[in-house]
C-alpha cells in the first residue's frame, strides 16, 4: 500500500467528518467516537502491477454502539464502489468489505472493526 492510498483514504474520511488518524489516535482532549486506521497487505503484486490490501478502521466511543453504526454506515456508502487515479498516478479501487463490534473489557468503552477491500494498480 502507497502513502499516496493511504493519505488518499484519510482525505476521504475527512471529507465525511469522520474523526480519523493513522496508526495512533493522538489528538487531545479525545473527542469521541474516533477511528483508526492500518492495514495488512495480501501479498505480492500481480502481474498486472496490482496490489491488494485490507485496510482496517478501528472507531471507538463511550457512547452507544448505535453511535458507530452510524458513522459505519457513512463509511460503507461511501465506499460502495469508489474508483480514483491517486497522485502518484496509481488507481485506486476501495471498496466495503464488512464489519463487527470488538468485545472490550471496559464496561465504557464499545468498539467496531470496518475493514474495507483496496485494489492499487501502480504505474512505474
Amino acid at each position: 500500500m502507497t502513502i499516496d492510498a493511504i493519505a488518499y483514504i484519510q482525505d476521504e474520511l475527512e471529507k465525511l467528518g469522520i474523526n480519523y488518524e493513522f496508526g495512533m489516535y493522538t489528538s487531545h482532549p479525545v473527542k469521541y467516537p474516533y477511528f483508526v486506521g492500518e492495514y495488512s497487505e495480501v501479498g505480492e503484486a500481480n502481474e498486472d502491477g496490482m496490489d491488494e490490501t485490507t485496510f482496517i478502521i478501528t472507531g471507538t466511543t463511550r457512547g452507544s454502539l448505535l453511535e458507530l453504526e452510524e458513522e459505519k454506515e457513512k463509511i460503507r456508502k461511501h465506499f460502495k464502489e469508489h474508483l480514483a487515479i491517486l497522485g502518484n498516478s496509481n488507481g485506486i479501487a476501495i471498496y466495503y468489505s464488512n464489519a463487527f463490534t470488538v468485545p472490550t473489557d471496559n464496561d465504557e468503552i464499545r468498539r467496531i472493526q470496518i475493514n474495507l477491500t483496496i485494489k492499487e494498480w501502480k504505474v512505474e
